[in-house]
């Protein structure tokens, strides 16, 4: 599948605390109630595009030291004027070899709190032109995350491409719509253009209201083509950027994560990080409370400690301790942490919950402290990044 990444959609961040630089364990969790639909009869015929992209198929022996070729990975956005996203995703494979047969199984995410997805067409073209299609009965929804303590709406559509062999072609494409729940009015992607396999087409297309600012950064660009449009009335605007014939990425041993090689871009309305901590600001300053119970359980733990680093030492050991690690990832819940009085008396909860408490019993001890939303997924630097 695309290799698209949602920054915000995901709530991968680790909340640390100010001035302490105390950091909680995170996970991720995102996606949502899907709809799920097939391949028509006429999905048989084969489009321009796909024709094209078969025509000028690399062949395997071109590629020695890959095990597939991504003949088209193409995305189309539309943002429509209320903040509704609807996004259709292309991603078409030729198959070298048996080492590319994972390649097959496939696995769409999604946010079934305000996302929903629906395939649209998947088929194989073996090596003699047959075409075989995903029928609707084989194409499953699962929860990827079953067998951890994360609980929320991430789902996921998958299905198995038929009559895998050396040198055939699989070609699926779904419907993504999101709805605007997070960050409301507001926009942002990743889309990743290069990677450990040659690519034919790579191309990310957006369509927004011509008042909308977008803004993008293209990383590691190798040839990133772009161009803006702006429709005939003047109320929108198309953006598309392209990449052809990219070179895979040789793996090396002790090489650097695949994101500082790759070619990627960011796209986002967001104007600053300010925003972003503004928005999870409103959603977490109403969370920090405290009891009778807490206080008690604050001043007994502070007991004998005679600094402010002390103190807090003890409160983030009793945090850590104490409250075991649940993720309750569901809707908005995802990015607004639960009240600290719920987290201290059932002694579970997320990242943000667990930093949402202890900031409650820092001041409850008369020390100040403050969230701060880091990347987790990613270690490297984010100052020179796009929200």
């Amino acid at each position: 599948m695309p290799v698209h990444f949602r920054s915000i959609p995901t709530a991968g961040c680790i909340l640390a605390l100010l001035p302490l630089c105390l950091g909680a364990p995170c996970a991720a969790g995102q996606i949502a109630r899907g709809e799920v639909g097939a391949a028509s009869p006429k999905s048989k015929v084969l489009d321009p595009e796909l024709q094209s992209a078969l025509r000028n198929a690399p062949a395997a022996a071109q590629w020695p030291n890959s095990n597939f070729a991504r003949l088209l990975d193409l995305a189309t956005v539309h943002i429509r004027p209320d903040g509704t996203v609807v996004a259709y995703y292309r991603e078409t494979l030729k198959l070298f070899n048996e080492r590319a047969r994972s390649q097959a199984e496939v696995s769409l995410p999604y946010n079934a709190s305000y996302q929903s997805i629906k395939v649209l067409k998947a088929r194989t073209i073996t090596r003699d032109g047959r075409v075989l299609e995903v029928s609707p009965s084989e194409i499953r929804v699962t929860s990827p995350f079953s067998e951890y303590p994360l609980y929320g709406d991430t789902m996921a559509v998958g299905f198995s491409m038929p009559g895998i062999e050396d040198d055939c072609v699989i070609d699926y494409t779904w419907q993504e719509i999101t709805r605007p729940v997070i960050m409301p009015g507001h926009y942002w992607d990743t889309w990743a253009f290069t990677g450990q396999e040659p690519v034919v087409l790579s191309r990310y297309t957006l369509t927004a209201p011509a008042t909308k600012q977008i803004r993008f950064k293209v990383y590691n660009d190798a040839g990133v083509k772009t161009s803006t449009t702006t429709s005939a009335d003047g109320k929108s605007r198309v953006y598309t950027w392209q990449l052809t014939n990219a070179k895979p990425i040789e793996v090396e041993p002790a090489m650097p994560p695949l994101r500082e090689i790759r070619t990627w871009m960011e796209v986002t309305t967001i104007a600053s990080w300010q925003d972003i901590a503004q928005w999870f600001w409103k959603l977490a300053n109403p969370q920090i409370a405290l009891t009778p119970a807490m206080r008690d359980a604050v001043a007994k733990t502070v007991a004998g400690k005679q600094t402010d680093a002390e103190k807090a030492a003890a409160l983030y050991d009793w945090v850590a301790n104490r409250v075991r690690y649940v993720g309750l990832e569901f809707g908005l819940s995802a990015f607004k942490p639960h009240p600290a009085p719920e987290v201290f008396n059932k002694l579970y909860g997320d990242c943000k919950d667990k930093a949402i408490l202890l900031i409650a019993m820092l001041q409850a001890a008369g020390i100040k402290a403050q969230p701060v939303l880091l990347q987790a997924q990613y270690r490297a630097p984010i100052s020179q990044q796009l929200p």
